[in-house]
């Protein structure tokens, strides 16, 4: 059970998921406290679509990845569906026909259920590009000649994704519009989320290096890493506290702040960290995405009970 417990805490997919239904529950909140004309009738099917999204990448990368470069969730995967680890994911025209035939079965319901919205007036023809750049970033993330997965950019590809994205195709699915508040919610989550996959890389920071895996901390560097990481949590609450100075509702965006003593008590134990304290990086993953979760909350209790 313990054993259970660690893989799903080192698992970046279940958390993805569970990041997408905050997503979506922060479009929610946004279109209540915007008194906007909800339409909810859809918003399941939106939110499989974007889970559909995330499965695509985690099989494309078993084009891209070498073996040891796989990491939980992709074995995870391989006991679901055992023959996807038997052929070497690293040779292109080689795939493992499993993993073509889900792939081709995720982005075939993904494209299936985008018709059934549009069909049903729930997305409109103008939602057409932002289909296109959620199609484009996947394969830019997996499947190009780019392979940002695999040149250090993977986590700031993803974080655009989840917070970029994902939170506009959930508001204008809700609503049928476009508001600007909604990246001004997501943007310092970005930065939330990021620091937690910094983090993730430097629990595993040995392993990724003798495997050869190229991550964002593997470009910059443990000990910069560090900073980085706690550059990120600090500059995410100022963003937060910063914003209403633009105009925009105080009592939303200062809510998140609540969350602050948190935040400065994961920035002491990190850097208690660099000057050779010994980490307890499962606790800290753990308390990461309890961060990011809280904040989450924070908004979306701020816009329900304003």
């Amino acid at each position: 059970m313990k054993q259970l417990l660690q893989k799903i805490n080192l698992s970046t997919l279940f958390f993805d998921i569970l990041v997408i239904t905050g997503v979506f529950a922060l479009a929610f909140s946004l279109a209540d406290y915007l008194g906007s004309g909800m339409q909810s009738q859809g918003v399941g099917l939106g939110w499989i679509s974007c889970i559909l999204l995330l499965l695509s990448m985690k099989i494309m990368e078993f084009y891209f990845l070498s073996p040891a470069q796989l990491d939980s969730d992709h074995q995870f995967l391989m006991r679901l569906f055992p023959t996807l680890g038997k052929r070497s994911p690293g040779k292109r025209g080689n795939p493992p026909y499993i993993g073509l035939i889900l792939l081709l079965l995720c982005l075939g319901t993904w494209a299936m259920i985008q018709f059934v919205l549009l069909k049903m007036g729930l997305l409109q023809h103008d939602n057409l590009i932002l289909m296109a750049f959620m199609l484009l970033t996947v394969y830019l993330l997996t499947g190009s000649s780019f392979h940002l997965s695999t040149s250090g950019f993977g986590e700031l590809g993803q974080a655009f994704l989840l917070f970029g994205l994902f939170p506009l195709y959930a508001y204008e699915l809700i609503t049928g519009e476009f508001h600007i508040l909604i990246l001004l919610l997501c943007l310092p989550l970005t930065l939330f989320y990021v620091s937690g996959r910094v983090l993730l890389s430097l629990c595993q920071y040995s392993e990724d290096q003798k495997n050869g895996k190229k991550n964002f901390l593997q470009v910059v560097g443990w000990k910069r890493g560090m900073q980085v990481h706690n550059f990120f949590i600090l500059f995410g609450f100022v963003m937060y506290a910063c914003i209403p100075l633009f105009h925009y509702p105080p009592h939303i965006f200062f809510n998140p702040l609540l969350s602050l003593p948190l935040g400065v008590l994961f920035i002491l134990m990190m850097s208690r960290v660099e000057h050779g304290k010994k980490p307890e990086w499962q606790s800290f993953i753990f308390l990461e995405k309890v961060l990011l979760v809280l904040v989450m909350y924070f908004l979306a209790a701020a816009m329900i009970l304003r």
